[in-house]
């Protein structure tokens, strides 16, 4: 006979049940301190047959970090938070994973934990209210978790307390992944055994809320960290950049934010290095407004830019796709400075499939004569001073002169012979005291025209302190018989004398009246030349009888023409000697 049961014991029944009903944990909400620790939970198990369920007592933003081992790779929980019955955040933690997620949660909202692994599983939970940077949590200075390939991306929300700059030390002893932090605000590459030095993952961030992201590999298992130190500070240029792999793989794309205090025009700098073949592309953003884009800068090259940074946040875009191995890439961002200077560079040919123009914004601090060196390691190149200059060298050897350029800033563009794989090339500039050409004057060039050449023309300034008349010397060597030059003189934008044909082995004279100012001097290959041509152009002023004149002159060629002054009027001897022809 079964026992009999009390009636207080019948009471007690119902009483028992109803408590079974209740979550595990219930508490009185409240506001909840910066990263508090509002539930913690070591050495849990849960089976396909058991479901953990309690109460998070306090609202706002809270981070959740669950880890999870046991049973096979395939098994997980599922964290569920809910108001009520609606789901405000949900995360799916397979076995051997670290994860973090956030929510914004009411107050006494409900935390279940179900899996449908019929071994048991293993795990730790933490939720913690948001908390104030640098640190991630109570306990929590370094953020770090466990990724198995395409599991969920970590996430956890912070305040930054005051805007300012932040220090990024990342880690990752096994994958890679790329932190974001907010919308692509920033987007950086961390690689195990390629990580990055803090002190080159220096980033400003704005005061209030902002969301970190780990966005790990699909295809390994990543062991990722994060830590944060406020530096002190403003953001100033020049800026670097370094990541040591991007592209060929999971990451593709890297976006860098400079916060700088007032618009200013910048000169920008790419190193690209890795295969010949891959390549990068670099943007600048003023917002959401794109305001500069590189051409393709290719494994081994070192490209320049310019562009203008505003006031405020300005973002890079580093683009690395489709290439069929990783890149690495150093940028720099500084600002514009003046002379002297030194600029420098290697730039590929359309044949390499390259062919961007390097840009370099220089100040010249008054109007005056400069002192340009232009050199080359390997290949070919024209230094353009926009108006006022075109000049070829090669690894021939340097080529010197100066040139007389106004104050202010002047945008240099460097020009590759495209035909060429690649040009290794240096351009110096220093001041002079002078402020004005003298006669007489005398420039060499060379490297123009002929088959394959890109060059057929250069441009040289000569400065002119007051105006007056002048005998003009041409010399032309170097091309095949036949190859020929033309010479222009403008004052300005005004063109006073042309002489059409100067052919190769020619010397020929003309006069022509020197403006008081900017003088500019041009130099053209025939197209039809088949050589590459070389000239020397001396300017001297008139002169006084007696003078010694001499040149030479082909059949097809033009006359020469030339001017002397006699200091009086009177009979003078005239003294013709020909060595050849009449």
């Amino acid at each position: 006979m079964a026992p009999r049961r009390s009636s207080l014991q019948w009471l007690l029944i119902p009483l028992f049940l109803s408590l079974l009903a209740l979550p595990m944990f219930v508490a009185t909400a409240r506001a909840a301190q910066p990263g508090e620790e509002l539930l913690r939970i070591d050495n849990g198990v849960l089976t396909s047959s058991t479901t953990f369920t309690t109460v998070i007592p306090s609202g706002g933003v809270a981070n959740f970090r669950l880890s999870v081992s046991g049973g096979t790779a395939s098994d997980q929980i599922t964290l569920t938070v809910r108001d009520g019955s609606t789901p405000v955040g949900s995360w799916a933690v397979r076995s051997g994973e670290t994860s973090w997620g956030f929510a914004t949660i009411p107050a006494n909202a409900t935390l279940t934990l179900q899996t449908t692994s019929a071994a048991p599983l293993n795990y730790t939970l933490g939720v913690y209210a948001r908390d104030v940077a640098p640190r991630f949590a109570e306990g929590v200075a370094t953020w770090s978790g466990t990724a198995v390939g395409a599991g969920i991306q970590s996430a956890v929300q912070i305040n930054v307390p005051a805007a300012g700059r932040y220090r990024f030390t990342l880690g990752a002893t096994s994958g890679k992944f790329q932190l974001k932090v907010d919308d692509n605000y920033l987007l950086k590459t961390v690689v195990a055994g390629q990580t990055p030095a803090p002190e080159d993952s220096t980033y400003y961030l704005s005061a209030g809320s902002h969301t970190l992201t780990i966005v790990q590999s699909s295809s390994e298992t990543t062991a990722w960290s994060v830590a944060l130190a406020p530096v002190s500070g403003p953001e100033a240029l020049p800026a670097t950049e370094n990541t040591a792999v991007l592209g060929a793989g999971t990451f593709t794309e890297e976006w860098i934010p400079i916060q700088v205090a007032s618009e200013q025009p910048v000169n920008i700098r790419i190193a690209a290095t890795g295969a010949a073949a891959d390549k990068l592309q670099v943007e600048l953003y003023h917002g959401a407004n794109r305001a500069y884009a590189s051409a393709a800068v290719f494994g081994g090259e070192v490209a320049w830019g310019t562009s203008t940074v505003a006031s405020g946040s300005n973002r890079l875009r580093i683009i690395a796709d489709g290439n069929s191995g990783p890149l690495a890439y150093a940028i720099t961002v500084s600002p514009v400075g003046g002379v002297p200077v030194a600029w420098n560079g290697v730039s590929y040919g359309t044949a390499h499939a390259g062919g961007g123009q390097p840009t370099f914004q220089v100040n010249f601090p008054q109007a005056a004569l400069y002192s340009f060196k232009l050199s080359a390691t390997a290949g070919r190149f024209q230094l353009v001073v926009p108006g006022l200059v075109r000049k070829t060298a090669s690894d021939a050897g340097a080529v010197e002169f100066t040139a007389y350029v106004p104050a202010g800033p002047q945008t240099l563009t460097l020009v590759q012979d495209p035909n060429l794989a690649s040009t290794t090339w240096n351009v110096e500039i220093a001041a002079t005291e002078g402020t004005s050409d003298a006669l007489p004057f005398s420039r060499t060039g060379g490297l123009i025209g002929g088959t394959g050449n890109a060059f057929s023309e250069e441009v040289l300034p000569l400065q002119g302190a007051a105006a007056a008349p002048a005998n003009i010397k041409i010399t032309a060597s170097g091309g095949n018989p036949g190859d020929a030059l033309r010479f222009e003189l403008s004052n300005g934008t005004t063109v006073v004398y042309t002489a059409t044909s100067i052919y190769n082995g020619e010397v020929f004279w003309a006069t022509a009246e020197l403006a008081r100012g900017t003088n500019l001097m041009r130099v053209v290959a025939n197209p039809a030349n088949t050589g590459r041509m070389n000239y020397q152009v001396d300017v001297s002023a008139i002169p006084a009888i007696p003078a010694t004149l001499e040149g030479v002159a082909l059949g097809p060629g033009l006359n020469s023409t030339v001017r002397v002054n006699a200091p009086v009027a009177g009979i003078y001897n005239i003294s013709l000697s020909i060595t050849e022809g009449t």
